[in-house]
């Protein structure tokens, strides 16, 4: 579907009372820790945890996430609610050097949900706030570097990883500047999903989008 602008929206309820329709952003995060607890800072921080956002911690079960992600998908292509309302849904997930990941990552694309895609690990995302440019990285290469950040030093992907909100906050948008030249450099390689990029902060600037102006609410292109 083109981006387009969407108004606000309404509908009649059964009591015949209008009530606004709000994009709902269903996430279906991968990971017990790092990643359900860094969305969930940020969401509250952009005020979008009155606008629908769900955030459903699926661990480290990716063939039950694919699987619920789609289903859930084809639940908001029957509503014509939903649709109206500009409902999306997400997966977040890595590489992680894991055999048939790109063909987990291809069936949600093709069946067009939305992904939010690190490789090699979302730590990445997390990097990209201090630096420009990385080579290629192992999982626990890249949270060993993140470690050696002054700012993330008490950061430990073994025990119960969670990541510093307030020392990321500040460096935003520096980190989806550096996240969006990876990817082109990734495009340039013949492997937009290639060794290192994440798409993670297409599906942040979604929540931003939504927690800032719900009722002019664009729909993203997501990553394909």
């Amino acid at each position: 579907m083109s981006v387009d602008r969407r108004r606000s929206m309404s509908v009649l309820d059964r009591s015949g009372a209008k009530r606004d329709l709000k994009p709902t952003i269903t996430v279906y995060c991968e990971g017990e820790s790092t990643e359900y607890y860094y969305l969930n800072d940020f969401q509250l921080d952009h005020r979008s945890h009155d606008r629908n956002v769900k955030i459903v911690r699926k661990g480290s079960r990716i063939e039950e996430m694919v699987k619920e992600a789609i289903e859930r998908l084809k639940s908001v292509q029957k509503s014509k609610t939903a649709k109206d309302a500009g409902d999306s849904v997400w997966c977040v997930f890595d590489d992680d050097e894991r055999p048939r990941i790109a063909e987990q990552r291809m069936a949600l694309e093709r069946e067009g949900v939305q992904v939010a895609f690190s490789n090699p690990c979302f730590e990445l995302w997390a990097l990209y706030h201090f630096r420009s440019s990385v080579g290629v990285l192992k999982s626990k290469q890249a949270q060993k570097e993140l470690q050696s950040e002054k700012d993330m030093a008490s950061y430990n992907h073994e025990r119960g990883a969670r990541l510093k909100y307030d020392a990321l906050k500040p460096r935003y948008e520096y980190a989806v500047s550096n996240a969006k030249n990876a990817r082109l450099c990734r495009e340039r390689d013949g492997d937009p999903h290639g060794n290192p990029s994440t798409t993670v902060h297409l599906l942040l600037e979604e929540i931003r989008r939504v927690g800032r102006d719900p009722d002019n609410y664009s729909k993203p292109q997501g990553c394909q």
